[in-house]
């Protein structure tokens, strides 16, 4: 079955999905936020020798993955209509290796391919976007295993994807415009700017994160599908 992605859909089903759980994914966001700076701060406090530095940066890195993946389980936890619970956001461990092993592979092969030509390299960024997502859903697909099935769920939809991915750098050009362009209005610049900039925050933010695990919910469901059927 050939693969099929409804971007309409996605973006209405994202932002449904988003304003129903406005609240809860808010609060989340910007809790892990803040223990994301507090654990950062802390980490580099202790950081003043090379050997410290370096060890800062891989703990640092560390730290964000097992977060990023956080944020993520709850996206894809909305996306899926399912319950969001702010613990689930820690429940992540054991997936923090394969985590960094295909954040690693992501950027090795989205490089190589940036090197070889611009193009090739969005085409793999595009195609393998989902290895994170994957390892989240599927406890038996790790590392290679999750790229591979990234990349076939994406197979004859990358262009959609491209256009779902133009659509948030278009939201999110917005805020930054809006932000940086307010600010030269005289006697009231600085307050919309910085109205401005809350409402990308609280609203921008969030549902260009929700856009992607929308998308994904979509082609698990449908690659399940299409195996099942063979």
């Amino acid at each position: 079955m050939k693969n099929n992605l409804p971007t309409s859909q996605i973006i209405s089903d994202a932002w449904r999905n988003f304003i129903s759980n406005f609240w809860k994914i808010i609060g989340i966001m910007i809790a892990v936020i803040v223990i994301s700076m507090v654990m950062n701060s802390l980490v580099f406090r202790f950081s003043g020798t090379l050997t410290g530095n370096i060890l800062g940066q891989i703990i640092s890195f560390v730290i964000g993955v097992y977060l990023a993946m956080g944020l993520l389980r709850i996206f894809i936890d909305t996306a899926s209509k399912k319950e969001i619970k702010f613990s689930n956001v820690f429940k992540q461990g054991k997936y923090i290796i394969p985590g960094i092993v295909v954040t690693l592979l992501t950027v090795l092969f989205v490089g190589l391919g940036l090197i070889a030509l611009v193009i090739p390299g969005i085409i793999v960024a595009l195609g393998i976007q989902f290895a994170m997502y994957t390892i989240l859903d599927h406890d038996e697909k790790r590392g290679w295993l999750a790229v591979k099935h990234s990349w076939d769920m994406t197979k004859g939809v990358k262009w959609k994807l491209f256009g779902l991915t133009l659509y948030v750098a278009g939201l999110n050009l917005l805020v930054m415009a809006g932000v940086f362009g307010l600010i030269f209005i005289p006697g009231v610049g600085v307050i919309l700017s910085i109205i401005w900039g809350i409402i990308g925050l609280l609203i921008v933010a969030p549902y260009s994160s929700l856009i992607p695990a929308q998308a994904y919910v979509f082609l698990k469901k449908q690659h399940s599908d299409s195996e099942r059927q063979q």
